[in-house]
Parts: structure tokens; C-alpha cells; sequence
């Protein structure tokens, strides 16, 4: 490892044996998924499915975690001989969640079981429906119970009361995926040994788009499961990174170009076209919902784009650019689409931002992101008598609000901040590490990027240049709202950008200036060329 980079990870709390792991992840160090509470109850009853011929029905969550978690699971069984079907509730109709709404439809389709996968912890009314009914329910979750607990048969998160897992931070998938290896593991499941690891192409797109710890098993399932994701056999994965023409498949092509597209069916009430996609088998079927799914995607860009432009014209004339958090919201905002509106005014304005919107049952809901400085969650922490419920991390959350608070929001969120602050007065490097232009050569890079997948609990590290010199400064783009910076210290010269960089051009009218950013790799400038992502400049 080079130096700067042995010094972050040592600096990130990892001693010398976990560091090894870190850098090397390997299969054979999952836990045994026999330790999560109900597992054993839940193989035994999955067991009893198969012997007796009954139908299963996996009811799936409609987002990037859901979706593809429901695949996952449904392909494990039905190669293995099962009766199964999917089923996705429609996130404007039903909602969140598993709802007593769909059970008389499961039960004229003969189901005995129903396995949920990201959902199900907070429905009591539905899952004790389904067991009125003569169905049961095995829970497969990760969210934090809110009180009572539903009576499923079985509930598999290491979240609840009382389960011992060993690792708290799977996304719905990953819980399916522990599932899949005890079936395995008790010979319920017909697959070769091993072949289960082709399903972590589908885990790894629901771990990365899920913002869960990469971490412990997290980093395992991101890391194999980017590898069997370049190779992917699954028809409709194989259309879409062709069309997206991805080579090298990164944690931010998941991230940025394959999971917004599968989030983006639900947003626009298409959920079903992004589970068949990666459920067909079929060539031609494979490429004709691609195209339909990019053009669902088109839909909900411009529908985004309108939002975004409503909100400048907002922000513009109400004189709130220089706000230090910036709170928008409309009642004719859809709120699942609140987010990446929220990412857009990050990247304009600089400041955390909360969104909120009307959904379909006339609650006020929202989305928040935050600015790679303060943490969205420590500020509804702070200012949390002001929701009705919120979740979250540093730097994206969620959060209910009630209509007679909701136009006080950003004053308290204001004072938030404020008394944030002046809690953290003390002068401190937030960078990773200081480094100058010399430092950065092939072993620093190669030392870097092994680092890789980055994300939640592993983010880029970020660097400070001191002391740089701007050579050229120049605005891109259709709109020219974007800045490259030519800069150097001594002979070597770099390359630094920001997208929607707003008024930072006029910080490098000083000539020598300080750069704050992350490093990647330059996708114009051939193999191993780098530049800085800019996150600020002093």
C-alpha cells in the first residue's frame, strides 16, 4: 500500500488483520446464515412448500433493493422446482409495504406462503390478514421495528429484538441472499454447489443502490457481485449495460446509471417493467423492455428537470440562495422523485437540502440530501419535534411531516444547523489526507482503488491540495455550468472539475488556491489518467 493510503485506512480505526480483509475480501467469510434468528423456521417451512407442491408467492418491494431481491430469490427457487410467482405492490396505490389489500388475490391463486423481501416489518394489519387467511407469511426485512412486531410465521432480520447475527447491516436482498444459502446449506434448494454465487449480481445492485454499510458481509456481496455483474447471463442486465455501453463495471455505474433506471419504474408506476427485465430469459423480450424502461426513464428525467427548474425559479426569486439549508416543497410534487431533485440543488447551491411533496394518501412526505459536510441526519436528529418520522445518514434521508409544521421546517432546520455548528467549533482538516501532486503516482492510485467499492461506511476519501497554482479555469457544458480547473504544483499538472459548479469559478480568480476533492479516474483521457472531483476550494 502506498503510505497516504495505508495511513486513511489506519486512520478509519482498521487494525492489521481487518485491513486484510478489507482489501481481500473473501466468500468463505460470510457468516453462517443459520445464525439469524427464525432461519431454521423459515427453511423448514419453505421445505414443507416444496414437498407438498404448494404455491409461494414473493411479494417484493418496488424499489432498487426490492426488485431485485424478489428476482433473486423467486430464480433460487423455481430452479430448484418450486410453484412460484412475484407480486409488487404499486407504490401510488398501495404504498409501502405489504398491505391486507392484495390477500384475497393471493388466495385465489392458491398460495400457501408468502415470502416477502424488503418489506413487511411495519405491517401488522397485513401480515395478520394473510395468516387469518390460511397464508403464511415469512418476513424478510431490514428496517428497524417500530413497536410490535407482526405475527408471521417466521421473520428474518437482523434488526429485530433478539437475533444474534453477527452483521446488522444487510439491505432486503442481502437478508434473501443469507435465505438462499441456508436452503443451500440444508439441501432444500436443487443448485450446484456454489452456484448460488450467481445471484450476487443482483445482490451487489441492491446493496450499492440500497446505501447500506459497505462494510463486513456488505463489502463481500458488492465486491463478487460486481464481478459475476460484468459477466451477467440474466438477458435483460445484458441488454441494459450493453445500451448503457458499460465496460468495467463499476460501484458507480450501479449507483448512477443501473439502479436510477430500475427506481425509476416504480417513480413512474412501472415497477413490474424493471422486475421483468431482470427476470426474462428471453433475447428479443430482453431488449424491448430496455428500450421501455429508458423510455420510462426519459419520462421521469423530465419530469425531474421540471421540478428542478420550478425550484431555481423559486429559490431565484424568493432570494434563497444564500440560505444555509434550503427547504422547497410543493404539494404537487411527486415525492418519490424528491431526491434526485434534492442531488441537483446539492450540486448548485452547496447547502443540504429538503424536499417534500403530497403523495398519494395527502401525506406530506420528503427526501433530503446533504453536502458531503454536515449530516441530513444529525440535522433532523436536531430538529427532530419537526417530523412525524425520519431516517437516514449523512448524507441522504427521508422524513414525514404534518401539514401544520411543514411551513416552519426550514426555520428549524436553520436553527438546526446553527446549534450544529456551534457544537463542532474546533479548527479541523475534514480532508482524509493532505497530498500534493508529487505524492500521486500508479502505486498511489492502484493503492486507492483497491479501496473499492466505495460507499456508505467506505466513501472516497477525500484529499486537500494546499497551496495550488490554477494554470486554466474554464466553464463546460451545454448551459456552462460546469468547471474545469488546469492547476499544478512545481512540474506536474492536473485535472479538477465540478459539475453545476454555481459561483465557485470566482474562488479561483486568486491564483493560489486550496482544493478540496476526491480523486477518480478520467474517463476521456485514456487508462490510468485521473483527475479530482472538486467538493470545494478555498
Amino acid at each position: 500500500m502506498h503510505p497516504v493510503i495505508e495511513e486513511i485506512l489506519s486512520k478509519r480505526g482498521f487494525t492489521k488483520e481487518e485491513k486484510e480483509d478489507f482489501l481481500n475480501p473473501k466468500y468463505e467469510n460470510l457468516h453462517d446464515p443459520l445464525l439469524m434468528k427464525d432461519m431454521e423456521k423459515a427453511v423448514s417451512r419453505i421445505k414443507k412448500a416444496f414437498d407438498s407442491g404448494e404455491t409461494i408467492a414473493v411479494y417484493s418491494d418496488y424499489d432498487a433493493d426490492g426488485i431485485p431481491g424478489g428476482v433473486m430469490l423467486r430464480k433460487a427457487l423455481e430452479q430448484s422446482g418450486a410453484k412460484v410467482f412475484a407480486f409488487i405492490p404499486d407504490r401510488h396505490v398501495d404504498g409501502f409495504g405489504f398491505h391486507a389489500n392484495s390477500i384475497a388475490g393471493l388466495k385465489e391463486k392458491g398460495v400457501g406462503l408468502i415470502v416477502t423481501v424488503d418489506c413487511g416489518i411495519a405491517n401488522l394489519e397485513g401480515v395478520n390478514s394473510a395468516e387469518e387467511a390460511g397464508i403464511d407469511v415469512i418476513i424478510i426485512d431490514h428496517h428497524e421495528a417500530q413497536g410490535e412486531l407482526p405475527k408471521a410465521f417466521a421473520i428474518l432480520n437482523p434488526m429485530q429484538p433478539n437475533c444474534a447475527y453477527p452483521f446488522k447491516g444487510l439491505c432486503g436482498a442481502g437478508v434473501a441472499f443469507k435465505l438462499v444459502q441456508a436452503l443451500q446449506q440444508k439441501n432444500v434448494l436443487k443448485l450446484a454447489d456454489g452456484q448460488e454465487k450467481w445471484l450476487l449480481d443482483l445482490v451487489a445492485i441492491a446493496t450499492i443502490a440500497d446505501m447500506v454499510p459497505l462494510t463486513d458481509e456488505n463489502r463481500i456481496f458488492a465486491h463478487f457481485g460486481l464481478r459475476v455483474l460484468q459477466k451477467s447471463r440474466r438477458k435483460g442486465l445484458q441488454a441494459l449495460i450493453n445500451s448503457l455501453r458499460l465496460r468495467n463495471i463499476t460501484e458507480d455505474d450501479v449507483a448512477f446509471s443501473i439502479a436510477p433506471r430500475i427506481n425509476a419504474a416504480s417513480r413512474m408506476g412501472e415497477a413490474r417493467l424493471a422486475y421483468d427485465l431482470l427476470n426474462t430469459e428471453d433475447d428479443k423480450e430482453a431488449i424491448l423492455l430496455m428500450k421501455e424502461l429508458e423510455g420510462v426513464n426519459n419520462s421521469r428525467k423530465g419530469v425531474v428537470a421540471s421540478i428542478v427548474k420550478e425550484a431555481h425559479s423559486r429559490i431565484v426569486d424568493g432570494g434563497l440562495a444564500e440560505k444555509p439549508v434550503l427547504v422547497l416543497g410543493s404539494t404537487h410534487w411527486r415525492p418519490s422523485l424528491l431526491g434526485l431533485v434534492a442531488t441537483n440543488l446539492v450540486e448548485k447551491y452547496g447547502v443540504p437540502v429538503f424536499l417534500w411533496g403530497e403523495d398519494g394518501s395527502g401525506e406530506i412526505r420528503g427526501s433530503c440530501r446533504g453536502n458531503g459536510i454536515i449530516s441530513v441526519h444529525d440535522l433532523m436528529q436536531e430538529a427532530k419535534d419537526s417530523f412525524m418520522q425520519f431516517g437516514g445518514h449523512k448524507q441522504a434521508g427521508g422524513f414525514t411531516v404534518v401539514k401544520e409544521q411543514i411551513h416552519h421546517l426550514g426555520d428549524a432546520l436553520v436553527s438546526a444547523k446553527e446549534k450544529l455548528i456551534h457544537k463542532d467549533k474546533g479548527e479541523k482538516d475534514l480532508a482524509d489526507a493532505v497530498v500534493s501532486l508529487t505524492d500521486i503516482n500508479s502505486h498511489f492510485l492502484k493503492s486507492l482503488f483497491s479501496l473499492r467499492p466505495f460507499g456508505l461506511a467506505n466513501e472516497r476519501p477525500l484529499f486537500h491540495f494546499p497551496k495550488i497554482w490554477t494554470e486554466e479555469t474554464k466553464m463546460f457544458g451545454k448551459t456552462m455550468e460546469h468547471l474545469e480547473i488546469i492547476f499544478s504544483q512545481g512540474e506536474k499538472k492536473a485535472r479538477a472539475i465540478k459539475f453545476f459548479a454555481g459561483d465557485l469559478k470566482k474562488k479561483t480568480d486568486a491564483g493560489t488556491i486550496d482544493i478540496f476533492g476526491n480523486i477518480e479516474e478520467d474517463p476521456f483521457k485514456g487508462r490510468d489518467a485521473w483527475r479530482v472531483r472538486i467538493i470545494d476550494i478555498i
